[in-house]
């Protein structure tokens, strides 16, 4: 196992998760994963203290479960190799040296004064929220972030299905972080072809379900596939991470994109399923 100079800055999402995953498959971890911990509410608080955490994250876990068509899930992640059950398992495992921080937010000053003093400071953002001027302006630090969507061509929301509908493939851009909307200085591009899905019927869903279990279990895995890649590049060219040639990217070049309206939404899903299907 290679341990890259890198520190994950862990968000607890199935994206955050896959993440580390395909690392792990492709023979890499990261030196550290922050966990962060975003402080709940008060009723959180309360069964918290008469029940423990541990149990209390348990029960929590148990009911999301009850919402998940954890089939339909694997249908997307077997093709990564992975599954639902596998991505439940402790993270811990896949790290070096793990730490919980306890945050309010990402802007909190308590994560800002600690990601200061990180020896490693090329951090990966798995997601839960935006950075900010004062987190991305850390002293040394790269903020390493995929964005489903080849910039600046495809910016913004919804990166995956603007992407099909617009260019026929899954894009993928991997950049440094700057304060912009995806306009960081661009690391690595790949496009993808979608799979088949054989023997599948993939029509008899809903297009809610079909659009938000292909954002939270096969866009993730496109986004881990184009880091494993960037890594890939920079042991051929015996680059560190946070060091790595890149493309400036002109801020005012190509086109910001908001979530998709329902409709054509639900046309771009049709074309695709019928690709996956085909």
């Amino acid at each position: 196992m290679k341990y890259l100079d890198l520190t994950v800055l862990f968000h607890d999402s199935m994206p955050s998760r896959i993440y580390l995953s395909i690392l792990y498959q492709n023979g890499y971890c990261p030196k550290k994963i922050i966990y962060l911990k975003f402080r709940r509410g008060t009723k959180y608080n309360i069964a918290k203290n008469i029940i423990g955490e541990r149990l209390l994250n348990k029960i929590i876990e148990k009911r999301k479960s009850k919402f998940i068509d954890i089939n339909f899930a694997n249908i997307f992640l077997e093709k990564f190799n992975l599954s639902y059950e596998l991505l439940n398992k402790d993270i811990k495992a896949y790290s070096k040296e793990y730490v919980e921080v306890d945050v309010n937010n990402l802007q909190d000053q308590n994560l800002i004064d600690y990601l200061s003093n990180e020896e490693t400071k090329t951090f990966l953002f798995t997601g839960g929220g935006i950075l900010r001027k004062e987190l991305l302006s850390i002293k040394d630090s790269k903020f390493i972030h995929i964005h489903p969507g080849i910039v600046p061509d495809v910016k913004g929301a919804d990166g995956l299905f603007w992407s099909y509908l617009l260019r026929g493939k899954a894009g993928y851009s991997c950049f440094y972080m700057n304060e912009g909307i995806d306009t960081g200085d661009i690391l690595q591009k790949d496009e993808y072809q979608l799979h088949k899905f054989k023997n599948i019927d993939l029509d008899k869903y809903k297009k809610e379900e079909l659009y938000k279990y292909m954002l939270h279990y096969y866009d993730p895995c496109f986004r881990a596939q184009t880091l494993v890649n960037l890594i890939k590049k920079s042991e051929q060219s015996n680059q560190e991470l946070n060091q790595l040639n890149y493309e400036v990217q002109n801020p005012e070049d190509g086109i910001t994109y908001f979530f998709m309206h329902k409709k054509l939404r639900d046309f771009t899903l049709d074309k695709m399923v019928k690709e996956m299907i085909d």
